[in-house]
Parts: C-alpha cells; sequence; structure tokens
C-alpha cells in the first residue's frame, strides 16, 4: 500500500474461477472486516471474488498518526483494489464505510462499477444482496434540504463543476 501502510483483507474467493464482478466490502467506523462475516460467503458461493478491508486504524490494519480523512482513504481504497487485481468491483459500504464508498465513487467513478451503501447490515441475510440506501426522513438536513451524506457529495460534485 502507499507509504508502507499495511491493511488486513479478509478474503472469500470463489472455488472455481470466474468472471463475475468481484466485491470490495468496507466497514462502518469503529468496526473492522470481520463485520462482513455474514456476507462474504454468501457472495462468494455465488461465485465472486469477494474482499473486505480494515480501513487504517481499524481492526488489525496499521494506525497511523494521520490520513483518517476521505481523500487519503480513497486512495487507500484505490491501491488496494489495484493490489486485488480487482477489475472494477462492486462496492459495498455500512454506516460510515458507506461514505468511503460514496466518496471514493466522486473521485475514481472509471474504478468501481456500482456502489452499494447501508446504515446498517445483518449477518442474517440469505441472499446475498447488499442492501440499498433509503432516504430516511428524521435525518438532520443542511440548508439545501438534502441529508448530510448526500450535501457532502453534492458538495464535492460541485467542486468538481459537476452537478447532480
Amino acid at each position: 500500500m502507499a507509504d508502507g501502510l499495511n491493511l488486513r483483507v479478509l478474503r472469500w474467493d470463489s472455488a472455481a474461477r470466474s468472471e463475475l464482478t468481484p466485491f470490495l466490502l468496507v466497514h462502518g467506523l469503529a468496526s473492522n472486516a470481520r463485520l462482513w462475516d455474514g456476507m462474504g460467503p454468501r457472495l462468494a458461493a455465488a461465485g465472486h471474488a469477494v474482499a473486505a478491508v480494515d480501513l487504517r486504524g481499524h481492526g488489525l490494519s496499521d494506525k497511523p498518526d494521520g490520513g483518517y480523512d476521505f481523500a487519503t482513504i480513497s486512495e487507500d481504497l484505490r491501491a488496494l483494489i489495484a493490489a486485488l487485481g480487482f477489475d472494477r468491483p462492486v462496492l459495498a459500504g455500512q454506516s460510515w464505510g458507506a461514505g468511503v464508498v460514496l466518496d471514493f465513487a466522486v473521485r475514481h467513478p472509471e474504478r468501481s462499477r456500482r456502489r452499494r451503501c447501508s446504515r446498517g447490515i445483518s449477518n442474517r441475510l440469505t441472499t446475498p444482496k447488499v442492501p440499498r440506501l433509503r432516504p430516511d426522513a428524521s435525518r438532520p438536513r443542511d440548508a439545501s434540504g438534502r441529508g448530510r451524506p448526500l450535501a457532502m457529495i453534492a458538495s464535492l460534485l460541485q467542486a468538481q463543476g459537476k452537478r447532480i
């Protein structure tokens, strides 16, 4: 990884060499890759190559003094995707990891095929589908009326001269 950073990665690979889209699973704040122990094997059983990462400062990954901003963490994911040899994986993020995935999608839209975000997760999932983020009327809104995560993404897009 960049600057000698070591990230712990859990892998669940299909027994057969698959041409199916790979998945990179991203945990939430104060969590780790083990969050995906229920989902990873199901995706692999369906034929996908699957990896879950302990982001910097989490789980068994290195805990450097800095680099906890979205730009740096997005760069960590970009380098990890290349190191894994994944071609445009589906990125799935839970809670804060959903924000990481959305930020990555804005910075590197060509590096992933799809993004799935969730505020919560259950290890009792019976299908290899990642839940989608749905609007929640109880979430705080910014002045534009957008939820804070959408406002963050909107501001990133506006900084790049794009509109949502």
